[in-house]
């Protein structure tokens, strides 16, 4: 009997430990990498602001040949809804929403993006577009998230930010080819 109990203790112990490692682990996360294209502002905003094109160039996205996506209200502007659903697990389901574009010297598409599938979460983002010259832009993709306890804990093999910033970054150079090979349609 004496040696179930102690049994029990290690098993309990060992089930507990990943719960307590979690509880001193970050749950929030915030990525961000920028970029220069060889066009004007207007245009690589005019690019970036419909939503329907990132199927095109974020590498999450692209990585399903066959992605299924649905719209909601108007691309391109506040509220616009892409919703996507893909059998590969590396995409998964979810939604991204425009949520605020501000015009300004710098013009900035903020949105919300929800994960239903492989797991679910919420991420904001945002594209910050700012003229460097009258034929050059810089682009800035952020990221910022938070991974709920004790889900968390994947902090600690993952390397989750890693990953984004790879992400990003290959998905700023998809653009930025994309962008720099169009002919300027008025």
């Amino acid at each position: 009997m004496r040696f179930f109990k102690t049994l029990f203790i290690i098993f309990a112990i060992l089930v507990a430990v990943p719960f307590v490692v979690a509880l001193f682990l970050p749950k929030n996360y915030s990525v961000e990498q920028t970029i220069n294209i060889d066009k004007p502002k207007n245009e690589v905003y005019r690019y970036i602001v419909y939503f329907k094109n990132l199927k095109n160039y974020d590498e999450r996205l692209k990585q399903d040949a066959d992605l299924k996506c649905k719209y909601k209200k108007r691309d391109g502007r506040e509220g616009f809804v892409l919703i996507w659903k893909s059998r590969k697990k590396e995409v998964g389901v979810g939604q991204i929403k425009i949520v605020d574009i501000v015009k300004d010297d710098e013009i900035e598409v903020h949105y919300q993006c929800d994960f239903y599938r492989p797991y679910a979460q919420k991420e904001q983002g945002a594209f910050i577009i700012s003229e460097v010259t009258d034929s050059s832009t810089h682009v800035l993709w952020q990221i910022k998230g938070t991974v709920d306890y004790p889900t968390n804990i994947t902090f600690l093999w993952n390397n989750f930010e890693e990953k984004l910033n790879k992400n990003l970054s290959d998905g700023l150079e998809n653009l930025k080819t994309i962008i720099e090979k169009r002919k300027v349609t008025k």
